[in-house]
C-alpha cells in the first residue's frame, strides 16, 4: 500500500485551485476492465483485464501567464484496476504514460519530457478501433516491433491548425556520453489534414536503437513512416492505412495495411477492422498474419460506456503475431491463431 501515499496528494489537487483565477489543476482518469476468454495458442484462460481503454490516473494543469500565453503540465500514470495496482515495479504507481511540462500560446505548443511520438499520434487517425479493443491497428502500429509509442527525455512542439492541417514533431535524446552516445536519440514528424468529413494522415520516424549487447552495442537506424485517413460517409466512417518499419542492421521490413468501418448503431456503434501484417526474413517463408477484430460499444452517458469485442489473429505457419489489445498479449507458437472474447465496461472521471 505505500506505493500509493501519493493518491491522496493526488485527490487533495483534484478540485481547481485558483491564484487569481488564472491557474487550474484537474485529477482525471479511466477505468477500464472486461472479463475475457482468450486463447494463444495453449488453451483457454478466462480473466478480468484490462481489454479496452487503457486505465490511467492523472493530473494536469495549465497557467494563464498573460498575452494569450499559458504554463502547461500533465503527469499520467498506468493502472492494473483488476488488482489495484499500478504498472510500475512491484506494483508501484509512476508517470510513465505522461510526464510534461511546457509552453501553449498562439505558435501551438510546446512540451518537455515523455510524451506520444507524432507517429503514434497519426496512426490513431486511421484506426477504427482507435488505439482500443480486439486486433485495433495502433496497438501494432506499423509492424514488429512498431513505431515508438513514448518518447523519454523529449521535446515535443504540435502546432495550430491552419487551414485543417496539424504538424507534429519530436525530438528525443539519449542521453549517453560517451561509446555509441546515439544510441537513444529518436525523431519524429507527422502531419494531420482535417476538414469537414476526410481526415489524412502521414508520419516518419527515425530511431537509434542498440542493435548489439550491453557490452558490445551497436547503434542502428530504426526507420518508420506511413500514411492513412478516414472519411465520414454519415452512415458509417471508413478508415485505410499503411505502414512500415525497417532496421538499418536487420535484413528486411514489416509491413502493416488496415481496413476498417464505424457504423453508429442506436446508443452505440459497431466497430469492425481487418488488419494484414508481414515481415520480410532473409531465409524461409516470410512470417504472415490476418487479423480481424469486431466491437460494439453502448454509450450510457458522456463518461460511461459497455462494450463487447471480438478478435482473432490468424497467422501463417511461420508467423507468430499475438492478439492484440490494450493488454501486451503473449507471443504464440508458430502457425497458432489467437483469439479472444470479451464483455465490459469503461468509465472516464
Amino acid at each position: 500500500m505505500k506505493q500509493f501515499k501519493l493518491i491522496p496528494l493526488l485527490a487533495a489537487i483534484a478540485c481547481p485551485l485558483y491564484a487569481g483565477a488564472q491557474s487550474s489543476v484537474t485529477l482525471y482518469g479511466i477505468v477500464d476492465l472486461a472479463v475475457a476468454s482468450e486463447n494463444h495458442g495453449s488453451g483457454n484462460v478466462t480473466s478480468l483485464t484490462n481489454i479496452g481503454v487503457p486505465s490511467r490516473l492523472g493530473v494536469r494543469g495549465t497557467e494563464d501567464l498573460g498575452g494569450g500565453l499559458q504554463a502547461t503540465f500533465n503527469l499520467e500514470g498506468a493502472l492494473n484496476p483488476d488488482t489495484g495496482t499500478g504498472l510500475a515495479a512491484g506494483g508501484g504507481l509512476n508517470f510513465q504514460r505522461i510526464s510534461t511540462v511546457g509552453l501553449k500560446g498562439s505558435f501551438g505548443e510546446v512540451k518537455l519530457g515523455r510524451d506520444y511520438t507524432p507517429a503514434f499520434m497519426a496512426i490513431r487517425e486511421h484506426d477504427a478501433l482507435t488505439y482500443f479493443y480486439y486486433n485495433n491497428m495502433a496497438t501494432y502500429t506499423v509492424g514488429a516491433g512498431g513505431a515508438t509509442t513514448r518518447y523519454s527525455n523529449g521535446i515535443f512542439y504540435v502546432s495550430p491548425q491552419i487551414s485543417g492541417l496539424t504538424v507534429r514533431a519530436a525530438y528525443a535524446m539519449g542521453e549517453k556520453a560517451a561509446g555509441n552516445n546515439n544510441i537513444g536519440n529518436a525523431f519524429g514528424l507527422a502531419a494531420i489534414y482535417n476538414v469537414g468529413k476526410l481526415t489524412l494522415d502521414a508520419f516518419h520516424q527515425v530511431d537509434q536503437v542498440n542493435t548489439g549487447t550491453a557490452t558490445a552495442a551497436v547503434a542502428g537506424s530504426k526507420k518508420m513512416s506511413g500514411l492513412g485517413g478516414r472519411y465520414d460517409f454519415g452512415v458509417a466512417r471508413v478508415y485505410a492505412g499503411y505502414g512500415r518499419n525497417s532496421t538499418e542492421t536487420v535484413y528486411g521490413k514489416n509491413t502493416a495495411l488496415n481496413l476498417g468501418v464505424s457504423v453508429p448503431v442506436g446508443n452505440g456503434e459497431v466497430l469492425a477492422q481487418i488488419i494484414r501484417l508481414e515481415q520480410d526474413v532473409q531465409a524461409g517463408v516470410d512470417p504472415k498474419a490476418t487479423g480481424w477484430g469486431v466491437t460494439y460499444r453502448h454509450f450510457l452517458s458522456k463518461r460511461s460506456t459497455v462494450y463487447a469485442t471480438a478478435g482473432q489473429m490468424r497467422n501463417n505457419d511461420s508467423g507468430r503475431f499475438s492478439l492484440l489489445s490494450a493488454q501486451v498479449n503473449p507471443t504464440p507458437a508458430a502457425g497458432k491463431d489467437p483469439r479472444g472474447l470479451a464483455v465490459g465496461i469503461t468509465h472516464s472521471f
